[in-house]
């Protein structure tokens, strides 16, 4: 796990393909490195006080070397992040089949965030489309439920990925390698 770093900016386009800016355009390496591999340690959420993490855009970006997808909330503090691979992604709470494409599945548990129930919250929360692909890859949110944001990032065959967090605002990056 890498701590959260200030300022900093991801190499992405949003959902709601928004041009990337000069800052992020210029952040063209992996969140942590050389540090690839095949699973990653759970972390638990970090909370600032009065503060709540609320699901606020996702974006996706390819790079030489690697894609990104990058999950922001509004709100200060650290998601928790757990990593599985899913047989057949399915979804929170109602167990259904989830339409992600792909023949391997990343599932992503972010914990710590907040479900938009009210006004002020649900202004926060995401409003883009479902699923977002870069190269092979296909990235599905599947909503906030009970403190659990949930994404799976489908793909062509199971590859090495990091995952990293940047703050200012607070995001969750998962680099996969190409």
């Amino acid at each position: 796990m890498t701590a959260p770093q200030s300022d900093a900016a991801d190499s992405s386009q949003s959902a709601h393909e928004s041009p990337e800016t000069k800052e992020e355009s210029s952040l063209a390496s992996p969140i942590n490195g050389n540090a690839w591999g095949s699973s990653f340690t759970a972390t638990e959420p970090t909370y600032v006080d009065g503060s709540q993490l609320v699901f606020h855009d996702m974006r996706v970006g390819e790079h030489t070397s690697f894609y990104r997808v990058v999950i922001e909330f509004s709100g200060e503090g650290t998601p928790g992040v757990r990593q599985s691979w899913s047989q057949q992604p399915v979804e929170q709470g109602r167990g259904r089949a989830l339409p992600v494409a792909g023949t391997s599945w990343l599932d992503l548990n972010i914990s710590g965030t907040s479900m938009p129930i009210t006004p002020e919250l649900e202004k926060q929360y995401y409003a883009g489309p479902r699923n977002v692909t870069v190269g092979p890859l296909d990235v599905r949110e599947d909503g906030t439920f009970e403190d659990q944001t949930h994404v799976v990032i489908g793909m062509d065959s199971s590859r090495d990925f990091q995952i990293g967090f940047l703050s200012n605002p607070t995001r969750v990056v998962i680099d996969v390698k190409k």
